[in-house]
């Protein structure tokens, strides 16, 4: 019974400290984040892809509207759609990042419009989430997702 208790201790003591390590980010901890997300967002909408993909890791990978399953993207498929006239006029809010030691994840809404070239604008406001790992270089965004909010849930009443 004792090799019990002092097994549960053990355990209770790993996670409270795996929990000390996890939780929202504060500025003591930001350690360069805020302004990495900050500068690939301000890149993303600007059209600067050299800039973006300096906050990118080469295996950074995606969900997107329009996409039906998960996307890579290069640096010069990046330039491409640029050139092409694709334009991002969003505006971020409700930023909220969540830390797992080197990791985190970053949530957002996005509000405005997003033109991909031979397109209208599509306006409305879209959900982010991101994560990002902290390498030697300083932080690099490893997976993006964001998608339009639905306006309504419907459901069926059968």
């Amino acid at each position: 019974m004792r090799r019990f208790y002092i097994a549960a201790l053990i355990l209770v003591v790993a996670i409270s400290a795996s929990v000390v390590t996890m939780g929202a980010v504060d500025e003591r901890e930001d350690r360069g984040l805020n302004d990495a997300v900050d500068a690939i967002i301000e890149a993303w909408m600007s059209g600067d892809v050299d800039t973006f993909w300096e906050y990118v890791d080469p295996t950074m990978s995606g969900f997107s509207f329009r996409q039906d399953s998960l996307n890579t993207v290069s640096v010069d498929a990046s330039q491409a759609i640029c050139n092409a006239e694709y334009q991002v006029r969003l505006t971020e809010r409700d930023r909220r990042l969540q830390s797992y030691g080197d990791t985190v994840v970053a949530t957002a809404s996005l509000d405005g419009s997003i033109t991909l070239p031979g397109s209208v604008a599509m306006r409305g406001t879209w959900r982010m989430s991101s994560v990002w790992v902290l390498r030697d270089a300083g932080w690099r965004l490893v997976h993006y997702h964001h998608s339009r909010l639905a306006p309504d849930v419907v459901t069926d009443d059968t």
